[in-house]
């Protein structure tokens, strides 16, 4: 997960450092990479499968207000952030294309287990639907 507004980068955990290094060049004051994992993103299901995915988290501003409201117009537009938002997926897009390697390997459904306790978000999908989901097999990686 990259993650805006941060005083320097952060890693959690030593399996996450290995995986983030490519992307050591890109932090900077504002920038911190780290190894989390959440509910409410739309890549969750490629997380439950294993794949590796990346989230980027912006200060909240107006846009929980605004999000799919009617609200949600052009002019609510933060346009610096926008361009800041805008060139930091185009030097991550550029980086991880430039990568020799695959950014890691798909995980096992052990593997994702361990990320779900390790973050939190275990405990975030007992609080949902998707947890006996998870335990049936029927979202997420196979046994």
């Amino acid at each position: 997960m990259i993650q805006e507004s941060a005083p320097s980068p952060a890693i959690r955990s030593a399996a996450a450092k290995t995986r983030w290094h490519p992307f050591a060049k890109l932090s900077s004051p504002s920038l911190r990479v780290i190894a989390d994992a959440e509910s409410g993103t739309d890549n969750l299901d490629f997380l439950l499968e294993g794949v590796p995915t990346l989230v980027a988290n912006q200060e909240p501003a107006n846009y929980m207000l605004n999000y799919h409201a009617q609200s949600d117009t052009f002019d609510k537009v933060d346009i610096p952030q926008l361009k800041k938002h805008v060139a930091i997926a185009a030097v991550t897009t550029y980086a991880l294309a430039d990568r020799e390697e695959r950014i890691g390997p798909r995980q096992s459904r052990a593997q994702v287990e361990q990320l779900l306790k390790d973050t939190g978000l275990e405990k975030a999908m007992q609080d949902q639907i998707m947890w006996p989901l998870w335990l049936s097999g029927a979202r997420g990686r196979q046994p």
